[in-house]
């Protein structure tokens, strides 16, 4: 079968399944590059291809693997440990500049509320660990240890921008009493609500 695809605004073609295959795993056709061969209705991002069973076999489309919902609990908690961790040897840090000699670092951890500076401090430092592990490595610690990273629908990598703006998804996720992320256990690809806001696929590696 001969497949055309677009790159660029160009149409390339007739390729045999062969070439595809190869053009796919080579990253020159990703899940929405625009394909067609003859018998299809219209021109379909890769990926619609595939679901229709009209693409190759083997192909990088197929090969991501979505992360379920108690995978990434597992790799949320490690990571939620170390910024608590984290958080504490800042509260030993910043209390006595904040509250004099008297102050008292784990009160001023456990009621942050009543510390704005420090409460800042603490979600800046949480937004800059997930977006530079997230853009640099495409997963935070608690994500590569369980095996897992964050990507573009295509499986690309993931800019710092779309990092910082997870990041901030994630709160919203966790404000509405964490159904953003049940929702997990109930998407085809188990995407969070700051998945589909940010437009990224969390998968095993």
């Amino acid at each position: 079968m001969d497949w055309y695809y677009v790159d660029n605004g160009r149409r390339i073609g007739p390729v045999d399944e062969t070439t595809l295959d190869i053009l796919v795993r080579a990253g020159a056709i990703g899940a929405g590059t625009l394909v067609w061969h003859d018998g299809m209705a219209d021109w379909q991002p890769y990926a619609a291809a595939r679901v229709e069973g009209t693409a190759a076999p083997g192909s990088a489309a197929t090969t991501l693997r979505y992360a379920g919902f108690w995978i990434r609990v597992v790799a949320k908690l490690v990571d939620s440990a170390i910024l608590w961790a984290a958080g504490i040897a800042l509260a030993f840090t910043a209390a006595p500049l904040m509250g004099g000699p008297d102050a008292k670092p784990l009160s001023a951890f456990m009621d942050g509320g009543q510390h704005p500076l420090l409460l800042l401090v603490q979600v800046a430092a949480a937004a800059a660990y997930s977006t530079a592990f997230i853009g640099r490595y495409g997963a935070t610690p608690g994500k590569m240890a369980a095996g897992l990273k964050v990507v573009t629908p295509d499986g690309g990598p993931v800019s710092y921008g779309t990092a910082l703006c997870r990041y901030f998804g994630e709160i919203l996720s966790s404000v509405i009493l964490g159904i953003g992320y049940l929702m997990v256990a109930f998407d085809v690809q188990k995407r969070a609500l700051h998945d589909r806001i940010c437009r990224t696929r969390v998968v095993f590696k």
